[in-house]
């Protein structure tokens, strides 16, 4: 049976961008050699914190939790969970 990769380079959190228009935090990570967008939805934040108020309060909750988030996207990776267009969306189902 083979081995199933479960680690992506996230690097650093410093690299966190708020997406005003979806509502959601993203970064890019690097999987076997691809370059991938990874999502973070505000209601996996909220399930964070409770309700950040504002894109910085986003932006800072992410960063606060990365080290979670980048194992939840890397799990989504392995089990090969991606939306439409290739991206990983972590909601709160995730958290």
């Amino acid at each position: 049976m083979a081995k199933i990769e479960r680690t992506i380079d996230c690097g650093s959190a410093d690299r966190l961008r708020w997406v005003a228009s979806l509502g959601e935090v993203h970064f890019f990570a690097h999987s076997g050699g691809n370059r991938l967008l990874c999502r973070v939805s505000r209601d996996y934040l909220e399930a964070a914190n409770d309700r950040p108020r504002s894109h910085e309060a986003c932006v800072a909750t992410a960063r606060a939790h990365f080290d979670r988030i980048r194992r939840r996207a890397a799990y989504l990776v392995s089990i090969g969970r991606y939306e439409e267009g290739g991206s990983v969306l972590l909601t709160a189902e995730d958290w």
